[in-house]
């Protein structure tokens, strides 16, 4: 571009060399211009002739000759014409270029070559303003206020300069914005970030927010973050570049993190937490509203092996799962009254009166109390708190001694002592004078009583058995009463015997059953010995044998008697042996009253010679004497012998006899009780037979041996007596 460069100062003259080099055809009453440059302003009184000024190869051509700086038609045509220019009023503060206008806008206007698009500058009551494409743009107002506008006229950026205060709408910036003084927003006016306003800061004219409306996180990233208050007087979080995170309440740390966890100053009140439901395990506590709080813990790598503690406003609720799986199952309950129930969800569906606690399951339940191995466990029952009501009855196990004992009324009323043996009304075992009962692990059982019944066992309704004795298990005796409400001692055992007591007698029993001359009292190798008697005996025969001279013995102070009954025709008595302190007497019942139809003993002295007297050894030991054979005399005198010729019996025998061993007894220490009393007597070892097997007893045929009665003998001889005296006389005569 061409200029023109005057002196420095304005209105100096140009020396001879400036002007012919710089100034072309003078004569022809223009100046043409060659490599001139101006840098203050051109000043006329005429008119400037601006036709084929060069400037950058281009040409001003279209202004009339003649115009001047008042014609605006003029102007403005030869401005039009100008592709470029530079007005420069040099380094000191003058104007370049001064627009006029009698109409209340000045503008000027910049096109392109086709004068259908360019920008409009105007001024408008003293604001400057900028009109691309006709469209207000910007405002520069007199009081210093600038305003950007966009496409439909809304100012979208605006200086205040009396508040000294930018606004802005939809401002886009894509380079760095420096902003000394602060930017001011309005209410509900957003600072925003993100393609899509992602996150968004604004005051919504009650409250202050930072908005995070997109996709991702919002990180606050810093090596020590603080959030205090507006004058930064207190601090509500602090977080500490890989230390710990801190929550404070009135400037006081409440909650802070550590390496192993969390601290918290205070109490921590939630309506839920969950503490690492990961895949190792944890637990959370949730507020289920007006159903209460649950606690919830995990275990295991699928969150399995679940277990819950639910609380409301009146149940406490315990629940445990599978070790596999996740379903609970409820294990403990307390229900609003108070009432605990283990393995049951309604304890009141039980006893009333022991539905405080109850245990209950669908197999074996227990309840364990563990103590020290030398310290007591116990439940106790009490009816208050002082003396002796708090233990007024208690189960009690005493680990020194390792022993129970049951206390009643506030005193122990049973011991089990550590060898097992269960002790009533006492504290030792083996002192059988102390009052009470012993039943001991051995199987042996006391009872000690100093008056009164010692034990009562006691059948109600139908007869039977009262007490059943048993020997490896098999039943072998037993005492109970028969359907005549008679007490009986019963073997049951097959073949064996028993008594059963009536009034006023003892009844013979066999098999379970009462038995008619079928039981024995004692055997041949285990006899009674002494049997005293104040009445009578009555036995169809009496059989005994003694190892002396006799076999029967009879006793009386100056007399005895012994009566022969048979029940036969209503006779009574029949025989008798009396004896006095000098005489035996051999009695057969004679008495008149007994007899009827008298007749006299005929032909006596034939009867007597048929009698076959002889002398005879007896084979048992060789003796002889005189007699008669009974089936011989009982051929003439018959009412003498007893018994038939060659009749035979049944006899019971012993096929084997009875088996017995030697049992040695062994010594006894004296028993004394707590006054030092003898209760036992010492004992030495002694020796004593016990049966091992009992005889074995059969049956045998033997002879049934004919007796004779001498004393029959007697009438026949009187009656033969006399028949002799008789003959005698009359020969006599």
């Amino acid at each position: 571009m061409s200029t023109i460069v005057t002196r420095a100062g304005k209105g100096s003259p140009l020396t001879n060399n400036e002007v012919d080099s710089n100034f072309l055809n003078l004569n022809t009453d223009k100046a043409e211009l060659s490599g001139a440059a101006f840098t203050g302003a051109i000043t006329t009184n005429s008119t400037i002739d601006g036709r084929d000024v060069a400037t950058d190869g281009s040409k001003l051509d279209g202004i009339e000759a003649g115009a001047d700086v008042t014609d605006t038609a003029n102007v403005i045509a030869a401005l039009s014409q100008i592709n470029a220019f530079t007005l420069d009023g040099g380094s000191s503060a003058n104007t370049v270029l001064t627009l006029n206008s009698s109409s209340a806008n000045t503008y000027l206007k910049i096109t392109d070559s086709n004068s259908t698009n360019g920008v409009f500058i105007g001024a408008t009551a003293n604001d400057l303003n900028f009109y691309p494409n006709n469209t207000l743009s910007a405002k520069f107002a007199s009081g210093g206020d600038i305003s950007f506008y966009d496409d439909s006229g809304n100012a979208k950026f605006v200086w205040d300069a009396s508040a000294e205060m930018l606004t802005t709408s939809g401002l886009t910036v894509t380079g760095e914005i420096t902003a000394n003084g602060g930017i001011a927003l309005g209410d509900n006016d957003k600072a925003t970030f993100g393609a899509s306003d992602d996150l968004q800061i604004y005051h919504d004219g009650s409250h202050s927010r930072i908005v995070d409306a997109g996709t991702g996180n919002l990180n606050l990233q810093g090596n020590d973050l603080r959030i205090k208050n507006s004058d930064a007087s207190a601090t509500y979080i602090q977080a500490a570049n890989g230390g710990a995170v801190e929550l404070a309440h009135n400037n006081q740390i409440k909650l802070a993190t550590t390496s192993t966890g969390i601290d918290v100053n205070g109490t921590a009140t939630m309506d839920g937490l969950t503490v690492d439901t990961s895949s190792v395990g944890g637990f959370k506590v949730t507020n289920e509203a007006t159903s209460g709080v649950r606690l919830t813990t995990y275990q295991g790598t699928t969150n399995s092996n679940v277990r819950t503690a639910y609380v409301d406003s009146q149940e406490f609720v315990v629940s445990t799962g599978a070790p596999t799986g996740t379903t609970v199952t409820e294990r403990f309950r307390i229900d609003s009254s108070g009432n605990v129930g283990i393995g049951t969800s309604s304890p009141t569906s039980y006893n009333s009166k022991a539905d405080d606690l109850v245990v209950a399951t669908s197999g074996d339940t227990g309840l364990s109390i563990i103590s020290g191995t030398s310290n007591e466990g116990a439940i106790a029952f009490g009816d208050g708190t002082g003396g002796g009501s708090p233990i007024m009855g208690r189960v009690r196990y005493d680990h020194s001694t390792n022993s129970m004992d049951f206390r009643v009324n506030n005193d122990q009323a049973m011991l089990i002592d550590s060898s097992g043996n269960l002790l009533v009304g006492k504290s030792d075992s083996d002192t059988l004078g102390t009052a009470g009962h012993e039943l001991h692990n051995s199987g042996m059982v006391h009872h000690t009583r100093a008056t009164g019944t010692v034990q009562y066992l006691n059948r109600t309704g139908n007869d039977g058995t009262i007490a059943d004795f048993r020997k490896d298990g098999s039943t072998v005796g037993s005492i109970g009463t028969s359907s005549t409400a008679n007490f009986n001692i019963n073997s049951s055992q097959s073949g064996h015997v028993g008594l059963e007591f009536g009034s006023p007698n003892i009844m013979p029993m066999k098999d379970g059953a009462l038995a008619d001359n079928a039981v024995d009292l004692g055997i041949s190798s285990q006899r009674f010995k002494d049997l005293y008697l104040s009445g009578n005996v009555n036995a169809e025969r009496v059989f005994t044998v003694h190892d002396g001279d006799w076999g029967m013995e009879m006793k009386g102070v100056t007399s005895a008697r012994l009566r022969l009954h048979t029940s036969a025709g209503g006779s009574g008595e029949v025989g008798s042996i009396t004896v006095t302190t000098s005489s035996t007497s051999y009695n057969t019942s004679s008495d008149y009253r007994l007899k009827e139809d008298w007749q006299p003993v005929e032909n006596a002295t034939d009867r007597l010679k048929e009698l076959k007297p002889c002398n005879f050894a007896w084979k048992a030991d060789g003796s002889r004497v005189d007699g008669f054979l009974a089936h011989e005399l009982q051929e003439v005198v018959p009412e003498a012998v007893t018994g038939e010729k060659d009749a035979m019996q049944t006899e019971e025998y012993e096929v084997t006899p009875a088996v017995y061993e030697d049992v040695v007894i062994p010594a006894t220490e004296e028993v004394l009780d707590e006054e030092g009393n003898v209760i036992t007597e010492a004992q030495e070892e002694s020796t004593e037979q016990q049966l091992v097997s009992e005889a074995v007893m059969g049956e045998r045929e033997v002879p049934d041996y004919q007796g004779i009665d001498q004393s029959k003998l007697v009438p026949l001889l009187v009656a033969t007596i006399q028949e002799l005296e008789a003959r005698i006389s009359q020969l006599e005569e």
